[in-house]
Order: structure tokens, then sequence, then C-alpha cells
């Protein structure tokens, strides 16, 4: 690990270590107890969880672009996500939901309990996550798009996992084939995993990026903004398990998801899209001062929107120069005598036929 994540002298650090050891152990333990009971359904699991994993990093990777938090960093929250987040929820699930039966009832319980359990046990535990890897990694995290990033790495995470326990949780009670049950649990999530856990944690992310880096704003302006962000995540997570829009068809069922779908994936497109601006805004003020032998003016103004960057023909490679000169200058109290400054400010010259003069 480079030492964006690698911080043993904070005590945040290996309280993480430590959960995502003793979460890890649980989740193991389980999900090879399961593959006991039904190990006909552990490849088909084991491999829908290898082809949708890649698949979803592509994705996450094209809702970030190219500006996005350290590697180490995103994969610490993937392993608390699919670790720890799993074994703590999985126990604090079945807490809660004993307690909704006691509260509403066992009626009311079988349509409306995983609406209230799920959003409030897991949601809390990702948010922890989020918060201690960013707490880890605090240099690193520099503006909201860098907690939406975390966020989403982390639920990507706890989706992957949670997709393996239940094909083999229900392979282990089919009474027929188990690989054709866990066939059919994980084609069933992973249609429904356009809009689930890497979302609502995204959302959850956005506010921890928001309170750690929006210095310019109060505090409880700050605070607000992560909690209704926070309340946000709850809220979709709410509404996805919640029996609304359910339907007695199959057909009408998967209207029901695609409605449901779509209203989540709005609300978080607006979200990226103040990600974006408020990215846009930092980069302009870092860079604002720079040669136009290093980024033109033309440059600085394509880099607003994912739109004007296509339009300009920025390639990755030199987006993810100026990001990183940008960041560079950022960090450093000198940015005019700083040697990484002017290492970063070669690399953009290098992308370009023109030098950098003076």
């Amino acid at each position: 690990m480079n030492r964006a994540f690698w911080q043993p002298r904070r005590l945040v650090f290996w309280v993480y270590a430590v959960m995502v050891f003793l979460g890890g152990l649980v989740t193991v333990l389980s999900q090879v107890f399961a593959g006991f009971i039904a190990p006909g359904a552990v490849l088909p699991a084991l491999g829908g969880v290898v082809v949708l994993g890649p698949v979803m990093v592509v994705v996450l990777a094209l809702v970030q672009g190219p500006d996005r938090p350290p590697a180490t960093a995103r994969w610490a929250g993937l392993v608390w996500g699919g670790l720890a987040a799993v074994s703590v929820a999985s126990v604090a699930n079945e807490v809660l939901g004993s307690v909704v039966i006691k509260i509403s009832g066992r009626a009311h319980a079988v349509d409306w309990s995983a609406a209230w359990v799920a959003p409030t046990s897991e949601e809390t535990v990702k948010l922890a996550g989020i918060v201690a890897v960013a707490c880890i990694a605090r240099e690193h995290i520099r503006r909201p798009a860098d907690g939406l990033g975390l966020g989403m790495a982390v639920g990507l995470g706890f989706q992957l996992v949670e997709n393996l326990s239940y094909c083999l949780l229900a392979a282990s009670e089919a009474p027929n084939s188990d690989a054709g049950a866990a066939v059919e649990v994980l084609v069933a999530r992973s249609a429904a995993g356009l809009a689930s856990h890497w979302v609502f944690s995204g959302f959850a992310g956005f506010g921890v990026g928001y309170v750690l880096t929006r210095a310019g704003r109060s505090a409880a302006h700050r605070w607000l903004v992560a909690g209704g962000m926070f309340a946000l995540a709850y809220a979709a997570h709410w509404f996805w398990n919640s029996p609304l829009l359910w339907f007695e068809t199959v057909l009408d069922g998967f209207l029901g998801i695609a409605v449901k779908t779509a209203v989540i994936l709005a609300a978080f497109a607006v979200v990226v899209g103040w990600a974006d601006r408020l990215s846009w805004r930092w980069f302009a003020a870092n860079l604002a001062g720079e040669h136009p032998d290093v980024i033109t003016p033309e440059e600085l103004a394509a880099m607003r929107t994912r739109r004007s960057r296509r339009r300009a023909k920025l390639g990755a490679r030199r987006q993810r120069a100026f990001i990183a000169l940008a960041r560079a200058r950022h960090d450093s109290p000198a940015p005019e005598a700083d040697p990484v400054v002017a290492q970063r400010r070669w690399a953009v010259a290098g992308l370009r036929p023109t030098p950098v003069h003076g």
C-alpha cells in the first residue's frame, strides 16, 4: 500500500484493520458453511461475483471519470463493504427484525420489515467504513467527489458479497437444484444492482466528502448537507426495499423495479452533477494561475464538464495529468517552489508539443 492508506500511527487505521479481520473471518466461515450445505451453488455464485465485479468496477469508473480517490483508499472501502459491513449488518438485521415484529406485528413486518431494517443497519455500518477510510486517507480526500467515489467502493463491496450470500442461502433452502436456485437469485440481484448499494453509499460518501472538504462553508451547513445525504441514502434504500410498486405478475414486477431504478438513478445523477460542479470550481481555483503553456484558458474551460472534455478531445491521460497538477498545487504550501508541482507541470507539458516556459 502507498501512503494514501498505510497510516499505522492513526488509531482509526487499527480499528479498521481489526474490524475487517474479524468481519472477514465471520463472513468467510459463513460462506464456507453455506457452501458445504449447497455445494452445487458455489461455482455459479462465485462465477457471478467474478463476472459482475469487474463490470461494476467499470461502471463506477465511468461515473467518476479520470478524477478518482487513490486506488488503495478505494480498495480499502471495497474490503470494508465486503467483509466488515456485511458481517456486522447480518447480525444487526436479525436483532432489528425482531424489534420490528414486536413493535408492528408479524403481519406488517412481512411486507415492511426489509424496508426499515436493512437501511437502518446496512447504511449505518457502511457509513462507518466510509468515515474510517476517509479519516485514514484524510490528505487524499480533497473534494466531495472523493467521498462519492469512496462511498461507491464501499457499497460495491457490500453488494458483491451480499449477492454471494443470498445465492448460497437460496441454494441451501432449495428443495431441488442448488445451482438452479443460485443462478435464479444471481440473475435477479444482478439485474437489480443498477441502483443498489453502490448508489446508496455514494450518497452517504458525498456527504462525508462535503463535511471534510468544504472548509469555506460553516460547520452547520456542512453537517446539514451530510445529514441530508445520509437521509437520501436511507430513503433510497427504504424505497427500494419497500413493497411500494410491488405487483402480482412478473411483467408488472419488472415494471416496478424499472420505475424504482429510474427514480433512484435520477437522484444519483443530480448528486454526481453537483459533485462535478464542485470539482470544477476546485480545479479552476488551483490551476487558474498556471502558464498557458501548461494549460491554456481553452483547456481549463474544457475541463468544466464531461461533455466539454469530449468536445475538446482531451484524452484521459491529459485529464489525469491536469488533475494530478491541481492536486499537487492544492497540497503544497508553496507550489511555485515545490519540486513535486514542477514534476507534475512537466508531466503535463510532456503530453503536448509545446514545452513549458519559465
